[in-house]
């Protein structure tokens, strides 16, 4: 009797201990850290991480050399002086990635409102098929949008293609690349207030209420988009298993 070969090669190894687990992370970190993009990336989140950090223990008194005059809260205590510094720097970096992202995002906002007010057109279509293969990761295409592997030029995000397990993830709501997009958007925005508060107003002058209310809004809107992504993208790894580098690559080619 003949076996089916579905299942003939099993699974690749997954760690089953901690020790194996924490070891593969830290291979994956390594080889994204190699490449220059990941070399960016890491060199700017320790930076946040590091000034953010500072910020918090001096907001804290935690440096007792610090708090002089009036117990660090005069304006001419070196704590005042470097929790300035230390806002400043925080609020560069974080324009780094608002704006220097804003064409990217203004792009994709053109293309929500192209799909959402040219429904049945085929330039809406090719609108959500772009902000599909933008994202991937955690969005999937409704069935007729898909396209057909025959078709030449098409990207491999946008295709009915084969899975590691087999299945295909079901279509993702369309209110969530609403959601995702406007969020990174509004993060752009905030980040523009935020910078107006820092740059317009000097350390005595400026509003208490001010670059709190634009960096809290700011990192909300980035978090609440951040754990929309995370969460559909892991649902469908959990139906979808790893991508499929090796076909991805083959039908890049096409």
């Amino acid at each position: 009797m003949i076996q089916s070969s579905d299942h003939s090669t099993s699974d690749p190894e997954t760690p089953k201990t901690w020790k194996q687990t924490i070891v593969t992370g830290l291979a994956a970190f390594w080889r994204f850290f190699k490449t220059p993009t990941g070399l960016l990336i890491t060199m700017y989140g320790l930076n946040v991480v590091a000034w953010g950090a500072m910020l918090f223990f001096l907001i804290l008194k935690a440096a007792p050399a610090m708090n002089h005059p009036d117990g660090g809260d005069a304006n001419s205590s070196p704590r005042k002086i470097w929790i300035e510094i230390d806002s400043q720097i925080l609020n560069a970096l974080f324009c780094l990635t608002a704006w220097g992202l804003a064409p990217w995002r203004f792009r994709d906002l053109w293309w929500l409102c192209v799909w959402r007010f040219g429904r049945n057109t085929e330039r809406s279509t090719r609108a959500i098929r772009r902000l599909a293969a933008r994202n991937v990761s955690w969005f999937r295409l409704q069935e007729n949008d898909l396209m057909d592997q025959g078709e030449e030029g098409v990207n491999p995000a946008l295709i009915r293609r084969k899975t590691f397990s087999g299945e295909s993830a079901p279509p993702t709501a369309s209110w969530k690349m609403d959601f995702v997009v406007w969020m990174m958007v509004l993060n752009t925005l905030f980040q523009v207030g935020m910078a107006f508060m820092m740059w317009h107003y000097n350390r005595i002058e400026r509003p208490t209420w001010g670059a709190g209310l634009f960096i809290g809004l700011g990192c909300g809107v980035s978090m609440f988009s951040g754990v929309m992504c995370w969460w559909e993208g892991r649902k469908i790894k959990k139906i979808e298993g790893p991508k499929v580098v090796k076909e991805e690559k083959e039908l890049a080619e096409v």
